[in-house]
């Protein structure tokens, strides 16, 4: 009856922790959304990757209510083609 007992609260205790943790992702996720879209306010050429874009959309934050830009749309300065870099 012990050896039941322990593993039921050590259970408990697991699924105590896993419920806790996904719950700390959650927040700190949206967290970072915030933080975009404040980012956003700040720097005028401000943009976001396209898995911080879905992120924020699983948490009901749409970027592009704020003019974040997608990585894709900005121009950068070397164009990749001319990169010797790049095969």
């Amino acid at each position: 009856m012990k050896l039941f007992l322990g593993g039921l609260f050590g259970g408990a205790l697991v699924m105590v922790f896993i419920l806790s943790l996904i719950s700390g992702i959650k927040k700190s996720e949206a967290y970072q959304c915030h933080r975009l879209v404040d980012q956003s306010k700040i720097y005028k050429d401000f943009y976001a990757t396209d898995w911080e874009i879905d992120m924020c959309k699983v948490h009901s934050i749409d970027l592009s209510d704020y003019k974040i830009k997608k990585k894709t749309d900005v121009k950068t300065k070397r164009d990749s083609s001319s990169d010797p870099r790049v095969i």
